[in-house]
Formats: structure tokens, sequence, C-alpha cells
């Protein structure tokens, strides 16, 4: 696509802003927060798998590395969520909700992105 000549509208320079360097530049930020998002999906659903299985995260086996690079990460977006949930309850359902926030986060950026 060729620059809008001199003496063009404004207008005709601004559709060309917008189409040529506006859009990838939110594609590009789309893709970005999207890997992000998808990233720390998993890393929330290995976490808690390996929440499952505390016997074979126990010591410096290569599965306990894992559980406590993976904790590092998640429970810091944990912590406010397990605050808010009732007392008295058995299993902790706060990976389950994190990881709802999480779906229904990518939702909102792809309808943000025409």
């Amino acid at each position: 696509m060729m620059l809008p000549a001199r003496g063009r509208s404004a207008d005709a320079r601004r559709r060309f802003q917008r189409l040529v360097v506006d859009a990838p530049m939110r594609f590009l930020l789309y893709a970005a927060v999207e890997a992000t998002l998808r990233a720390l999906f998993w890393v929330v659903l290995i976490n808690a798998l390996l929440s499952w299985v505390p016997g074979l995260t126990q010591g410096g086996g290569p599965l306990g590395t894992l559980e406590r690079m993976t904790a590092r990460v998640v429970d810091p977006l944990l912590d406010p969520i397990r605050r808010r949930m009732p007392g008295g309850i058995v299993v902790d359902f706060s990976p389950l909700i994190l990881l709802l926030l999480l779906q229904i986060a990518g939702s909102v950026v792809a309808r943000l992105v025409p």
C-alpha cells in the first residue's frame, strides 16, 4: 500500500495509519496477551494436578522442582481468591476459579480485537 500523496485529506492519512500501522500493532498485542493467558492457564492446571500427588512432589526430584516453580507463579494469583473463599471447605476450588477467570479474560480480549 502506498502512502497518501501530499495534499490528500487528513482523513485518508488517518485511514492509512489505522490500516497499516495500528492494526498490526493491535494484533501483536492481542497475540502476546493471548499467549500469556494460555501459558498461565497451563501453569495453573499443572500446579493443580501436582497438588493432588504430594508424595511425588516432596523432596528434590524433578516433580518437586516443577511444583515449586509453578507455585511461585500461581500462588500470588490464588491467594486473593483463597481469602475470599468461605472457611470449612475441604477441597480447594481456587485453581478452578482462576482457570475460569483466565478463560473469561481470554474471551474478552478476543472480542476487543476486530
